[in-house]
């Protein structure tokens, strides 16, 4: 026969027969990232991972020293409402680990990975609540100690106030009066109780005998 020559590699590609994929190779070829959560609500802690820096590093946290940690409150209540507070969280959890358990070599997807990071920090709960008394706490002192003050103020006023001393020894007669004895004072919420209590017969109370008396 004379000698001729064909194009080896059309031949090779047109009538070569590959072997059929099975369904667990097309699982394998296709899953390349693990995602357990719904899309909602990996969307939402998505959209939190980019909008807030801390969450996104959160596995890098080093919560036993907080001085070091540039974390806001609204960072930590973003993070309880994601992870504390959600009401599947222990599902969703048993999901994820199932997941790496059976897919060990291909990665979370980021909402997976960050729920289980959030999980393996000791005690984070706990934590978060001393991080967030501690942002609260510089508010929270000042206010308790202008109320202090102010009423340090007013206790000075009413010292010098004669009419107020004046009322308070009205008061204490009247009480010596009804217990028909010596007494040295009276408690403070007596001074509450004198409009409650009325004479029988003009029907006044005993707040207006006293004031008639200033």
């Amino acid at each position: 026969l004379p000698e001729v020559r064909i194009n080896e590699e059309e031949i090779t590609k047109l009538f070569s027969v590959s072997r059929p994929i099975t369904q667990g190779q097309k699982a394998e070829k296709i899953l390349k990232i693990v995602n357990v959560l719904d899309m909602r609500r990996s969307n939402n802690i998505n959209i939190a991972l980019k909008r807030f820096k801390f969450l996104a590093k959160i596995e890098n946290a080093d919560f036993d020293c907080f001085e070091n940690e540039n974390i806001t409150k609204e960072e930590i209540e973003v993070l309880q409402k994601l992870f504390f507070l959600h009401p599947t969280i222990k599902e969703e959890l048993i999901q994820i680990e199932e997941a790496v358990e059976t897919y060990p070599d291909i990665p979370l997807g980021s909402a997976e990975e960050f729920l289980l990071n959030v999980k393996r920090v000791p005690n984070l709960k706990l934590k978060l609540s001393f991080y967030i008394f501690k942002l609260d706490y510089p508010a929270a002192e000042d206010v308790v100690s202008r109320s202090f003050k102010l009423l340090k103020v007013e206790t000075e006023s009413l010292k010098k106030n004669e009419q107020f001393s004046k009322l308070l020894s009205i008061v204490l007669e009247t009480g010596r009066l009804f217990e028909k004895k010596e007494v040295g004072g009276f408690e403070i919420d007596f001074l509450g109780q004198l409009d409650q209590i009325k004479d029988p017969i003009s029907k006044q109370t005993l707040l207006f005998h006293i004031l008639k008396k200033l």
